[in-house]
Protein backbone atom coordinates (compact mmCIF):
# COMPACT_ATOMS: atom_id res chain seq x y z
CA UNK A 1 0.00 0.00 0.00
CA UNK A 2 1.42 3.41 -1.18
CA UNK A 3 0.94 6.38 0.65
CA UNK A 4 0.98 8.45 -2.66
CA UNK A 5 -1.84 6.68 -3.73
CA UNK A 6 -4.49 8.10 -0.91
CA UNK A 7 -5.88 11.05 -1.10
CA UNK A 8 -5.71 13.58 1.79
CA UNK A 9 -8.54 14.16 3.47
CA UNK A 10 -10.67 10.84 1.80
CA UNK A 11 -12.24 8.25 4.43
CA UNK A 12 -11.27 4.81 4.13
CA UNK A 13 -12.03 1.71 6.45
CA UNK A 14 -8.46 0.59 7.58
CA UNK A 15 -7.34 -2.21 10.11
CA UNK A 16 -5.13 -1.09 12.48
CA UNK A 17 -2.17 -3.09 13.63
CA UNK A 18 -1.04 -1.35 17.27
CA UNK A 19 2.85 -3.15 18.72
CA UNK A 20 4.07 -2.00 21.63
CA UNK A 21 6.75 -3.69 24.18
CA UNK A 22 6.18 -4.73 27.55
CA UNK A 23 7.64 -2.51 30.13
CA UNK A 24 9.93 -1.06 28.14
CA UNK A 25 10.64 1.94 31.32
CA UNK A 26 12.92 -0.97 32.74
CA UNK A 27 15.29 -1.03 29.97
CA UNK A 28 18.44 1.40 29.84
CA UNK A 29 18.19 4.16 27.59
CA UNK A 30 21.14 2.31 25.16
CA UNK A 31 19.15 -1.15 25.14
CA UNK A 32 15.66 0.72 24.31
CA UNK A 33 17.72 2.30 21.63
CA UNK A 34 18.66 -1.05 20.04
CA UNK A 35 15.73 -2.42 21.10
CA UNK A 36 13.58 0.17 19.51
CA UNK A 37 15.97 0.15 15.95
CA UNK A 38 15.53 -3.14 15.31
CA UNK A 39 11.53 -3.60 16.24
CA UNK A 40 11.05 -1.08 14.23
CA UNK A 41 12.91 -2.08 10.92
CA UNK A 42 11.73 -5.52 11.78
CA UNK A 43 7.76 -4.91 11.96
CA UNK A 44 8.30 -2.16 9.04
CA UNK A 45 9.53 -5.10 6.58
CA UNK A 46 7.14 -7.56 7.95
CA UNK A 47 4.22 -5.03 7.39
CA UNK A 48 5.11 -4.46 3.93
CA UNK A 49 5.36 -8.00 3.25
CA UNK A 50 1.57 -7.92 3.29
CA UNK A 51 0.65 -4.59 1.90
CA UNK A 52 0.39 -2.16 4.80
CA UNK A 53 2.13 0.58 6.09
CA UNK A 54 4.38 1.98 9.33
CA UNK A 55 2.02 5.11 10.33
CA UNK A 56 4.30 6.01 13.06
CA UNK A 57 7.03 4.73 15.57
CA UNK A 58 7.77 5.96 18.95
CA UNK A 59 10.50 4.61 20.91
CA UNK A 60 8.32 1.89 22.81
CA UNK A 61 6.24 1.02 19.45
CA UNK A 62 4.01 2.11 16.82
CA UNK A 63 1.02 1.75 14.82
CA UNK A 64 0.75 0.41 11.09
CA UNK A 65 -2.34 0.53 8.50
CA UNK A 66 -3.90 -1.79 6.22
CA UNK A 67 -6.52 -1.05 3.81
CA UNK A 68 -9.58 -3.96 2.84
CA UNK A 69 -10.29 -6.90 5.16
CA UNK A 70 -8.09 -7.76 8.45
CA UNK A 71 -6.57 -11.08 6.65
CA UNK A 72 -3.65 -9.70 5.49
CA UNK A 73 -3.11 -7.39 9.21
CA UNK A 74 -3.50 -10.84 10.98
CA UNK A 75 -0.96 -12.73 9.03
CA UNK A 76 1.47 -9.52 9.04
CA UNK A 77 0.88 -9.74 13.28
CA UNK A 78 1.19 -13.47 13.26
CA UNK A 79 4.67 -13.38 11.33
CA UNK A 80 6.14 -10.77 13.74
CA UNK A 81 5.49 -12.38 16.69
CA UNK A 82 6.29 -16.19 16.04
CA UNK A 83 9.93 -14.89 14.29
CA UNK A 84 10.59 -12.21 16.03
CA UNK A 85 12.55 -13.91 18.44
CA UNK A 86 14.70 -16.06 16.25
CA UNK A 87 15.26 -12.53 14.45
CA UNK A 88 15.93 -10.66 17.93
CA UNK A 89 19.02 -13.76 18.56
CA UNK A 90 20.40 -13.13 15.12
CA UNK A 91 20.94 -9.43 16.38
CA UNK A 92 22.10 -10.55 19.52
CA UNK A 93 19.34 -7.73 20.62
CA UNK A 94 18.39 -8.37 24.92
CA UNK A 95 15.61 -10.22 25.44
CA UNK A 96 12.08 -8.29 25.36
CA UNK A 97 8.59 -9.16 24.95
CA UNK A 98 5.33 -7.49 22.50
CA UNK A 99 2.00 -7.02 22.86
CA UNK A 100 0.42 -6.69 19.65
CA UNK A 101 -3.49 -5.12 19.38
CA UNK A 102 -5.53 -5.24 16.17
CA UNK A 103 -8.33 -3.20 15.23
CA UNK A 104 -10.80 -2.18 12.76
CA UNK A 105 -12.40 1.25 11.63
CA UNK A 106 -13.18 3.92 9.59
CA UNK A 107 -10.73 6.78 9.48
CA UNK A 108 -9.76 9.94 7.30
CA UNK A 109 -6.45 10.23 5.27
CA UNK A 110 -4.45 12.92 6.67
CA UNK A 111 -0.82 13.70 6.54
CA UNK A 112 -0.74 15.98 9.11
CA UNK A 113 -1.95 13.75 11.97
CA UNK A 114 0.45 10.49 11.93
CA UNK A 115 -1.12 9.81 8.31
CA UNK A 116 -4.59 9.36 9.95
CA UNK A 117 -7.14 10.48 11.95
CA UNK A 118 -10.55 8.92 13.73
CA UNK A 119 -12.37 7.68 16.37
CA UNK A 120 -11.56 4.24 15.90
CA UNK A 121 -7.25 5.27 15.22
CA UNK A 122 -7.79 7.10 18.24
CA UNK A 123 -9.05 4.68 20.61
CA UNK A 124 -7.04 1.76 20.03
CA UNK A 125 -3.70 3.66 20.35
CA UNK A 126 -5.18 4.95 23.52
CA UNK A 127 -6.20 0.93 24.79
CA UNK A 128 -4.00 -1.08 23.48
CA UNK A 129 -1.91 -1.41 26.99
CA UNK A 130 -5.43 -2.10 28.59
CA UNK A 131 -6.80 -4.74 25.80
CA UNK A 132 -3.25 -6.59 24.90
CA UNK A 133 -1.18 -9.24 26.39
CA UNK A 134 2.29 -10.09 26.57
CA UNK A 135 3.34 -12.16 23.93
CA UNK A 136 -0.13 -12.78 22.12
CA UNK A 137 -2.05 -11.41 19.39
CA UNK A 138 -5.44 -9.54 20.34
CA UNK A 139 -7.94 -8.67 17.98
CA UNK A 140 -11.19 -6.51 18.40
CA UNK A 141 -14.90 -7.58 17.13
CA UNK A 142 -14.79 -4.80 14.99
CA UNK A 143 -11.60 -6.58 12.82
CA UNK A 144 -12.19 -10.41 13.48
CA UNK A 145 -15.85 -9.76 11.98
CA UNK A 146 -14.04 -8.71 8.36
CA UNK A 147 -11.59 -11.48 8.77
CA UNK A 148 -12.66 -13.87 5.65
CA UNK A 149 -9.80 -16.41 5.94
CA UNK A 150 -11.88 -19.08 8.12
CA UNK A 151 -8.15 -21.08 9.20
CA UNK A 152 -6.53 -18.02 10.42
CA UNK A 153 -9.78 -17.45 12.52
CA UNK A 154 -9.58 -20.33 14.00
CA UNK A 155 -6.59 -19.96 15.69
CA UNK A 156 -8.25 -16.87 17.66
CA UNK A 157 -9.93 -17.93 20.95
CA UNK A 158 -12.90 -15.41 22.32
CA UNK A 159 -10.85 -14.08 24.81
CA UNK A 160 -12.79 -10.74 26.64
CA UNK A 161 -15.37 -7.96 26.46
CA UNK A 162 -14.30 -4.50 27.65
CA UNK A 163 -16.77 -1.78 27.83
CA UNK A 164 -15.62 1.28 26.34
CA UNK A 165 -15.60 5.21 27.46
CA UNK A 166 -18.53 5.62 24.60
CA UNK A 167 -20.35 2.76 26.41
CA UNK A 168 -19.92 0.45 23.23
CA UNK A 169 -18.97 -3.60 24.05
CA UNK A 170 -16.10 -4.45 22.76
CA UNK A 171 -15.23 -8.47 22.75
CA UNK A 172 -11.88 -9.27 21.53
CA UNK A 173 -9.86 -13.12 20.49
CA UNK A 174 -6.85 -13.72 21.37
CA UNK A 175 -4.04 -15.69 18.83
CA UNK A 176 -1.01 -16.80 21.27
CA UNK A 177 0.99 -18.96 19.28
CA UNK A 178 4.35 -18.83 21.46
CA UNK A 179 2.45 -19.97 24.35
CA UNK A 180 4.13 -22.52 26.31
CA UNK A 181 1.29 -25.07 25.26
CA UNK A 182 2.22 -24.53 21.74
CA UNK A 183 5.77 -24.34 22.12
CA UNK A 184 5.24 -28.01 23.79
CA UNK A 185 2.99 -28.86 20.60
CA UNK A 186 5.80 -28.17 18.64
CA UNK A 187 8.75 -29.56 20.42
CA UNK A 188 7.07 -33.38 20.66
CA UNK A 189 6.27 -32.99 17.06
CA UNK A 190 9.98 -32.42 16.42
CA UNK A 191 11.97 -34.29 19.21
CA UNK A 192 9.41 -37.02 20.09
CA UNK A 193 7.43 -37.74 16.89
CA UNK A 194 10.05 -36.96 14.43
CA UNK A 195 8.20 -35.14 12.03
CA UNK A 196 9.92 -32.76 9.70
CA UNK A 197 9.54 -28.84 9.21
CA UNK A 198 7.61 -29.13 6.29
CA UNK A 199 5.44 -31.50 7.88
CA UNK A 200 4.75 -29.83 10.60
CA UNK A 201 4.41 -26.65 8.26
CA UNK A 202 1.81 -28.21 6.33
CA UNK A 203 -0.27 -30.06 9.24
CA UNK A 204 0.06 -26.31 10.97
CA UNK A 205 -0.57 -24.23 8.46
CA UNK A 206 2.89 -22.11 8.80
CA UNK A 207 6.13 -22.06 6.89
CA UNK A 208 9.00 -23.85 7.87
CA UNK A 209 10.57 -20.96 9.02
CA UNK A 210 8.42 -20.34 11.15
CA UNK A 211 8.70 -23.95 12.50
CA UNK A 212 12.14 -23.52 13.15
CA UNK A 213 11.45 -20.29 15.11
CA UNK A 214 8.89 -21.76 16.97
CA UNK A 215 11.61 -24.32 17.55
CA UNK A 216 14.22 -21.67 18.41
CA UNK A 217 11.70 -20.40 20.87
CA UNK A 218 11.17 -23.05 22.78
CA UNK A 219 14.84 -24.05 23.31
CA UNK A 220 15.15 -19.84 24.41
CA UNK A 221 12.06 -20.82 27.14
CA UNK A 222 13.57 -23.89 28.03
CA UNK A 223 10.37 -25.55 27.45
CA UNK A 224 13.28 -28.12 25.60
CA UNK A 225 15.34 -28.93 28.24
CA UNK A 226 19.12 -28.84 26.52
CA UNK A 227 20.79 -31.53 24.71
CA UNK A 228 23.71 -33.76 24.08
CA UNK A 229 24.27 -32.24 21.02
CA UNK A 230 27.13 -34.20 18.97
CA UNK A 231 28.53 -33.81 15.50
CA UNK A 232 26.63 -35.29 13.05
CA UNK A 233 28.65 -38.29 11.78
CA UNK A 234 29.58 -38.56 7.88
CA UNK A 235 28.37 -39.96 5.26
CA UNK A 236 31.03 -41.14 3.34
CA UNK A 237 29.35 -43.24 0.91
CA UNK A 238 27.34 -40.06 -0.23
CA UNK A 239 30.83 -38.48 -0.43
CA UNK A 240 32.47 -40.56 -2.81
CA UNK A 241 29.03 -40.73 -4.59
CA UNK A 242 29.22 -36.64 -5.67
CA UNK A 243 32.89 -36.50 -5.98
CA UNK A 244 32.43 -39.08 -8.70
CA UNK A 245 29.73 -37.49 -10.53
CA UNK A 246 31.48 -33.75 -10.33
CA UNK A 247 35.19 -34.18 -10.52
CA UNK A 248 35.44 -30.75 -10.14
CA UNK A 249 35.44 -31.15 -6.47
CA UNK A 250 38.27 -31.91 -4.18
CA UNK A 251 36.38 -31.79 -1.14
CA UNK A 252 32.52 -32.64 0.36
CA UNK A 253 31.52 -33.18 3.68
CA UNK A 254 28.19 -34.43 3.91
CA UNK A 255 26.82 -34.69 7.31
CA UNK A 256 23.90 -37.25 8.60
CA UNK A 257 21.73 -35.15 9.78
CA UNK A 258 18.40 -35.02 9.33
CA UNK A 259 16.39 -32.42 11.39
CA UNK A 260 15.24 -28.24 12.17
CA UNK A 261 18.88 -27.58 12.93
CA UNK A 262 20.35 -28.29 10.13
CA UNK A 263 22.16 -25.22 9.36
CA UNK A 264 24.09 -25.31 12.64
CA UNK A 265 25.15 -28.49 11.64
CA UNK A 266 26.75 -27.65 8.76
CA UNK A 267 28.12 -24.66 10.08
CA UNK A 268 30.32 -27.01 12.83
CA UNK A 269 31.07 -29.00 9.65
CA UNK A 270 32.15 -26.27 7.87
CA UNK A 271 34.01 -24.87 11.37
CA UNK A 272 35.98 -28.34 11.63
CA UNK A 273 37.03 -28.16 8.11
CA UNK A 274 38.23 -24.65 8.86
CA UNK A 275 40.05 -25.31 12.15
CA UNK A 276 41.77 -28.35 10.28
CA UNK A 277 42.97 -25.40 7.27
CA UNK A 278 45.33 -24.11 8.95
CA UNK A 279 45.10 -20.85 7.17
CA UNK A 280 48.39 -18.91 6.96
CA UNK A 281 49.13 -15.91 9.19
CA UNK A 282 48.29 -12.75 7.68
CA UNK A 283 46.99 -14.13 4.24
CA UNK A 284 43.75 -13.06 3.03
CA UNK A 285 40.32 -14.53 3.10
CA UNK A 286 37.09 -14.03 0.84
CA UNK A 287 33.68 -14.71 2.43
CA UNK A 288 30.17 -14.14 1.22
CA UNK A 289 26.96 -13.50 3.47
CA UNK A 290 23.71 -15.37 4.71
CA UNK A 291 22.52 -17.01 7.83
CA UNK A 292 24.63 -20.20 6.91
CA UNK A 293 27.75 -17.92 6.84
CA UNK A 294 26.86 -16.10 9.88
CA UNK A 295 26.31 -19.62 12.08
CA UNK A 296 29.69 -20.65 10.83
CA UNK A 297 31.00 -17.61 12.13
CA UNK A 298 29.34 -18.16 15.27
CA UNK A 299 30.77 -21.50 15.63
CA UNK A 300 34.43 -20.04 15.11
CA UNK A 301 33.68 -18.52 17.62
CA UNK A 302 32.80 -20.90 20.10
CA UNK A 303 35.46 -22.85 19.10
CA UNK A 304 38.59 -20.99 18.27
CA UNK A 305 40.61 -21.98 15.81
CA UNK A 306 44.46 -20.66 16.02
CA UNK A 307 44.28 -18.62 12.86
CA UNK A 308 45.59 -14.92 13.60
CA UNK A 309 46.10 -12.22 11.82
CA UNK A 310 44.33 -12.76 8.71
CA UNK A 311 42.35 -10.23 6.11
CA UNK A 312 38.96 -10.43 5.35
CA UNK A 313 37.59 -9.92 2.34
CA UNK A 314 34.27 -9.72 1.38
CA UNK A 315 33.16 -11.81 -2.09
CA UNK A 316 30.69 -8.80 -2.84
CA UNK A 317 29.19 -5.70 -2.11
CA UNK A 318 25.43 -4.28 -1.96
CA UNK A 319 22.92 -2.77 0.21
CA UNK A 320 22.74 -2.64 3.92
CA UNK A 321 20.27 -5.89 4.57
CA UNK A 322 16.83 -5.66 6.39
CA UNK A 323 19.44 -7.47 8.99
CA UNK A 324 22.56 -6.43 8.75
CA UNK A 325 24.81 -9.09 11.01
CA UNK A 326 23.92 -11.46 7.90
CA UNK A 327 25.20 -8.55 5.20
CA UNK A 328 28.75 -8.62 3.94
CA UNK A 329 29.80 -6.18 5.79
CA UNK A 330 28.43 -7.28 9.15
CA UNK A 331 29.91 -10.98 8.88
CA UNK A 332 33.35 -9.28 7.91
CA UNK A 333 33.21 -6.98 11.38
CA UNK A 334 31.86 -10.44 13.32
CA UNK A 335 34.68 -12.45 11.91
CA UNK A 336 37.29 -9.98 13.17
CA UNK A 337 36.47 -10.05 16.42
CA UNK A 338 36.46 -14.21 16.03
CA UNK A 339 40.27 -14.08 14.34
CA UNK A 340 42.81 -12.34 16.61
CA UNK A 341 44.30 -9.36 15.45
CA UNK A 342 42.85 -9.78 12.40
CA UNK A 343 41.44 -6.99 9.83
CA UNK A 344 38.52 -6.75 7.51
CA UNK A 345 37.96 -4.43 4.54
CA UNK A 346 33.95 -3.70 3.85
CA UNK A 347 31.86 -1.38 1.81
CA UNK A 348 28.54 -1.18 0.85
CA UNK A 349 25.52 1.05 -0.69
CA UNK A 350 23.37 2.73 1.47
CA UNK A 351 20.52 2.19 -0.44
CA UNK A 352 18.83 0.52 -3.14
CA UNK A 353 18.94 2.70 -6.37
CA UNK A 354 16.19 1.90 -8.75
CA UNK A 355 17.00 4.51 -11.19
CA UNK A 356 19.15 2.68 -13.74
CA UNK A 357 21.62 5.20 -14.59
CA UNK A 358 21.81 6.90 -10.99
CA UNK A 359 22.45 2.91 -10.07
CA UNK A 360 25.45 2.51 -12.88
CA UNK A 361 26.73 5.29 -12.19
CA UNK A 362 26.96 4.81 -8.66
CA UNK A 363 28.62 1.58 -9.38
CA UNK A 364 31.20 3.63 -11.80
CA UNK A 365 32.45 5.88 -8.36
CA UNK A 366 32.39 2.31 -6.05
CA UNK A 367 33.82 0.17 -8.26
CA UNK A 368 36.81 2.31 -8.83
CA UNK A 369 36.60 3.53 -4.29
CA UNK A 370 36.75 -0.23 -3.70
CA UNK A 371 39.21 -2.01 -6.41
CA UNK A 372 41.95 -3.10 -3.75
CA UNK A 373 39.18 -4.39 -1.94
CA UNK A 374 37.86 -6.89 -4.08
CA UNK A 375 41.70 -7.36 -6.01
CA UNK A 376 42.27 -8.59 -1.96
CA UNK A 377 39.65 -11.06 -2.27
CA UNK A 378 40.82 -12.00 -5.72
CA UNK A 379 44.14 -13.01 -3.99
CA UNK A 380 42.75 -15.27 -1.06
CA UNK A 381 43.67 -19.05 -1.19
CA UNK A 382 40.55 -19.50 0.90
CA UNK A 383 36.92 -18.69 -0.34
CA UNK A 384 33.50 -19.53 1.55
CA UNK A 385 30.12 -18.88 0.09
CA UNK A 386 26.61 -19.97 1.00
CA UNK A 387 23.95 -20.33 -1.59
CA UNK A 388 20.95 -19.07 -1.44
CA UNK A 389 17.32 -20.44 -2.89
CA UNK A 390 15.38 -17.52 -5.36
CA UNK A 391 12.23 -16.31 -3.62
CA UNK A 392 12.74 -18.78 -0.59
CA UNK A 393 10.54 -18.43 1.96
CA UNK A 394 10.01 -16.38 5.36
CA UNK A 395 13.14 -14.69 4.06
CA UNK A 396 12.91 -10.62 4.51
CA UNK A 397 16.24 -10.00 4.00
CA UNK A 398 19.24 -10.13 1.79
CA UNK A 399 19.11 -11.33 -2.54
CA UNK A 400 15.23 -11.77 -2.46
CA UNK A 401 14.40 -8.24 -0.44
CA UNK A 402 16.74 -6.54 -3.18
CA UNK A 403 15.06 -8.34 -6.07
CA UNK A 404 11.89 -7.88 -4.79
CA UNK A 405 12.94 -4.17 -4.23
CA UNK A 406 14.25 -4.02 -7.99
CA UNK A 407 11.14 -5.44 -9.50
CA UNK A 408 13.27 -8.39 -10.78
CA UNK A 409 11.63 -11.25 -9.38
CA UNK A 410 9.68 -12.05 -12.71
CA UNK A 411 12.53 -11.57 -14.64
CA UNK A 412 14.18 -14.32 -12.63
CA UNK A 413 11.20 -16.66 -13.05
CA UNK A 414 11.29 -16.26 -16.35
CA UNK A 415 14.91 -17.02 -16.99
CA UNK A 416 14.49 -20.31 -14.47
CA UNK A 417 16.91 -19.06 -11.70
CA UNK A 418 16.45 -21.69 -8.77
CA UNK A 419 20.03 -20.54 -7.29
CA UNK A 420 22.30 -17.73 -6.39
CA UNK A 421 25.96 -17.53 -5.18
CA UNK A 422 27.63 -14.12 -4.36
CA UNK A 423 23.86 -12.06 -5.66
CA UNK A 424 24.49 -14.07 -8.91
CA UNK A 425 21.60 -16.39 -10.37
CA UNK A 426 21.90 -19.59 -11.86
CA UNK A 427 19.63 -22.29 -13.49
CA UNK A 428 19.03 -26.08 -12.36
CA UNK A 429 21.39 -26.58 -15.29
CA UNK A 430 24.42 -23.95 -14.18
CA UNK A 431 23.45 -21.43 -16.35
CA UNK A 432 25.09 -18.34 -15.21
CA UNK A 433 22.42 -15.65 -15.46
CA UNK A 434 23.83 -12.39 -13.77
CA UNK A 435 25.06 -11.07 -17.10
CA UNK A 436 21.50 -11.51 -18.90
CA UNK A 437 20.26 -7.77 -20.13
CA UNK A 438 17.10 -8.68 -18.14
CA UNK A 439 18.55 -8.47 -15.02
CA UNK A 440 21.40 -4.92 -15.60
CA UNK A 441 19.40 -3.18 -12.67
CA UNK A 442 20.58 -6.14 -10.32
CA UNK A 443 23.78 -5.94 -11.44
CA UNK A 444 24.00 -1.73 -10.95
CA UNK A 445 23.43 -2.84 -7.61
CA UNK A 446 25.59 -4.76 -6.70
CA UNK A 447 29.73 -5.31 -6.86
CA UNK A 448 31.09 -8.77 -6.91
CA UNK A 449 33.56 -11.32 -7.88
CA UNK A 450 32.12 -12.99 -11.10
CA UNK A 451 31.12 -16.32 -11.05
CA UNK A 452 32.69 -16.86 -14.36
CA UNK A 453 36.24 -15.81 -12.40
CA UNK A 454 35.27 -18.52 -9.71
CA UNK A 455 34.87 -20.54 -12.84
CA UNK A 456 38.33 -20.22 -13.90
CA UNK A 457 40.06 -20.99 -10.50
CA UNK A 458 38.14 -24.03 -9.74
CA UNK A 459 39.15 -25.35 -13.94
CA UNK A 460 42.48 -24.52 -12.80
CA UNK A 461 42.78 -26.86 -10.56
CA UNK A 462 44.97 -24.33 -8.52
CA UNK A 463 45.52 -23.72 -4.61
CA UNK A 464 42.42 -21.90 -4.07
CA UNK A 465 39.84 -23.42 -2.00
CA UNK A 466 36.75 -22.17 -3.33
CA UNK A 467 34.10 -24.13 0.19
CA UNK A 468 30.64 -23.94 -0.70
CA UNK A 469 28.39 -24.11 2.84
CA UNK A 470 24.57 -24.70 2.14
CA UNK A 471 21.86 -27.37 2.81
CA UNK A 472 18.29 -27.60 3.91
CA UNK A 473 15.29 -28.99 1.82
CA UNK A 474 14.79 -25.45 0.41
CA UNK A 475 18.16 -25.29 -1.38
CA UNK A 476 17.99 -28.56 -2.61
CA UNK A 477 18.01 -27.57 -6.89
CA UNK A 478 20.73 -24.30 -5.19
CA UNK A 479 23.22 -26.92 -4.28
CA UNK A 480 22.82 -28.87 -7.82
CA UNK A 481 22.59 -25.93 -10.15
CA UNK A 482 25.73 -24.50 -8.25
CA UNK A 483 27.81 -28.28 -8.66
CA UNK A 484 27.07 -27.99 -12.45
CA UNK A 485 27.83 -24.40 -12.72
CA UNK A 486 31.41 -25.41 -11.17
CA UNK A 487 31.64 -22.48 -9.59
CA UNK A 488 33.25 -24.05 -5.97
CA UNK A 489 35.44 -26.53 -5.68
CA UNK A 490 34.03 -27.92 -1.84
CA UNK A 491 31.34 -28.60 -0.49
CA UNK A 492 29.74 -29.05 2.72
CA UNK A 493 26.14 -29.79 3.51
CA UNK A 494 23.13 -32.06 4.81
CA UNK A 495 22.62 -35.52 4.47
CA UNK A 496 18.93 -34.87 2.56
CA UNK A 497 20.59 -32.48 0.32
CA UNK A 498 23.25 -34.63 -0.72
CA UNK A 499 20.79 -37.61 -1.15
CA UNK A 500 18.71 -35.01 -3.61
CA UNK A 501 22.29 -34.41 -5.30
CA UNK A 502 23.54 -37.83 -5.78
CA UNK A 503 20.08 -39.17 -7.45
CA UNK A 504 19.53 -36.34 -9.76
CA UNK A 505 23.86 -35.95 -10.91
Amino acid sequence: MERNKLRNGQSYAFGFLVIDVCESSRYGDTERQQMSKFLEKFVEAKVKEYDGMLLHWALDGGECGFIGNCDSMALAARDILIELNSERLKRTVIDFSVRICLHHGSVKWAESFRNVSGTEFSWICKNEKKIGIRDAIIITKDAFDVMENSKLKEKFNLHAEHTREDGKRMKTWIYDPICSTNLLNIAKMSYEQNLRPDQMASQLDLTEHQINCLLETAMAKQIVTSRIYLRAPRSLELENKILESFPHLNKVRVLDYRGPHFKQEIAKGAGDEIRKMKIEEGSPLAISCGTTIMELGKNLESEPCDTKNIRIYPLLITMTAEMEEISPAGIISYLTRVFPHSIGYAAQFPKVEKDLDKARERKRVYAEDCKDLMDGARRAKHMFTGLGKIGSSGITHGFNALTKRLGVVKSLKELAAVGECCYQPFTIDGELLACRPELELLRANSIYIDLQELRKKVKRKGDTEILAIAGGSEKHDSVLGGLRAKVFNGLITDIETAEYVAENA
